[in-house]
């Protein structure tokens, strides 16, 4: 759903008896959303998740974009619900190369850090390709070829001085960075599927990522 003027209470409130866990929040926009699936295989029951994201709002305080014109409001609403239930981390991404303020993180960092939050952690670039994978697949197959596993994104320059500029800010942030290119890709190219079939494709347009 584009311009969402307020997140869905179910994401974001922490359920009764959850209290004493440890709490941690995702914040950002769908780039962020991606990563929930992962997330919480990975914290299983051991912590509670609350995910603050909408579609097209980076998580930059104060970011201003005429085609979504709640996400100021939004992350507002965001920072205030942290500093109300002061979560143990808070995890920032976002399809930062389609910000050009993107650098403007480090104010969502500063406020964090004003509030206490012990662990910051900034998600770097995920992989992008200038079609939706599925048709790339499908145009190798029409070629005659085999449905690749791993592709080459033409934005992968682009995508590593992103990276670059994000990382130095999570370090003068006392940020925690995390680069998904360097899990997702190799000299071969990035992954796309865990193999030809479309059950295992882990790139389901020209960005997100499946929760394969």
């Amino acid at each position: 759903m584009w311009n969402e003027r307020e997140f869905v209470p179910p994401c974001y409130i922490v359920p009764p008896g959850a209290e004493r866990q440890p709490h941690v929040v995702l914040w950002g926009d769908s780039f962020a959303a991606h990563w929930r699936p992962g997330l919480k295989r990975i914290l299983g029951d051991s912590a509670t998740l609350s995910q603050l994201t909408s579609a097209g709002c980076a998580p930059i305080l104060d970011y201003v974009e005429k085609e979504r014109p709640n996400c100021a409001a939004l992350n507002r609403f965001a920072l205030a619900r942290i500093a109300e239930t002061r979560p143990d981390v808070v995890v920032l991404s976002g399809r930062w190369s389609s910000y050009p303020a993107y650098p403007q993180v480090t104010k969502t960092l500063r406020a964090l850090r004003e509030l206490g939050v012990s662990r910051v952690v900034l998600i770097g670039s995920s992989a992008q390709y200038h079609q939706t994978v599925p048709r790339l697949m499908l145009i190798a197959l029409s070629s005659g070829g085999r449905a690749p596993t791993r592709m080459q994104p033409t934005m992968m320059p682009l995508l590593r001085e992103v990276d670059d500029t994000l990382r130095r800010i999570a370090f003068n942030g006392g940020a925690t960075f995390v680069a998904p290119l360097d899990a997702q890709c190799n000299a071969r190219g990035c992954l796309v599927a865990l193999d030809t079939g479309a059950v295992g494709i882990t790139t389901r347009d020209d960005g997100h990522l499946t929760a394969v």
